[in-house]
């Protein structure tokens, strides 16, 4: 799973999936801002055919705490 929320941040943020690892961060991304992680959100909801609610959405903000949310 961790290797898809990857796939799905690197297109959402148009970086490399290189770049990226359960640590990367709102803090560690440049393109991590607030308006890519709504569109993050959109990706994740559409990936995993789920609604995250808004309180849930505020607190992804690493690929790790993602993860974990899915799991």
């Amino acid at each position: 799973m961790q290797n898809k929320i990857i796939e799905i941040v690197a297109l959402v943020f148009e970086i490399s999936a290189d770049e990226l690892n359960q640590d990367s961060n709102l803090n560690s991304v440049q393109a991590w801002d607030s308006m890519n992680h709504m569109k993050l959100v959109l990706a994740l909801e559409e990936e995993f055919n789920c609604k995250i609610s808004d309180d849930d959405a505020i607190d992804l903000l690493s690929i790790k705490l993602i993860k974990q949310y899915f799991e």
